[in-house]
């Protein structure tokens, strides 16, 4: 069994901003390519943070890794 550990992560607000910074491109990635993956999950999560505005209660979102770090 492992145990589970909420820790906070940084996302930038913008990820087309973040990939232009970083130089990335879409002839660039790679299927394996981790630099994608983040790039969609700040994305998605940016996604979330705006419709989470649409409901009466506030929502928090938080990150979940195990005690060795894996996501």
């Amino acid at each position: 069994m492992q145990r589970l550990v909420t820790t906070p992560k940084l996302h930038f607000a913008d990820s087309g901003l973040t990939a232009t910074l970083r130089g990335t491109t879409a002839a660039s990635f790679t299927p394996d390519e981790t630099s994608f993956n983040r790039l969609l999950e700040t994305e998605i999560l940016n996604e979330l943070h705006e419709q989470a505005g649409w409901f009466k209660e506030p929502l928090r979102f938080s990150h979940d890794r195990d005690k060795d770090g894996s996501e």
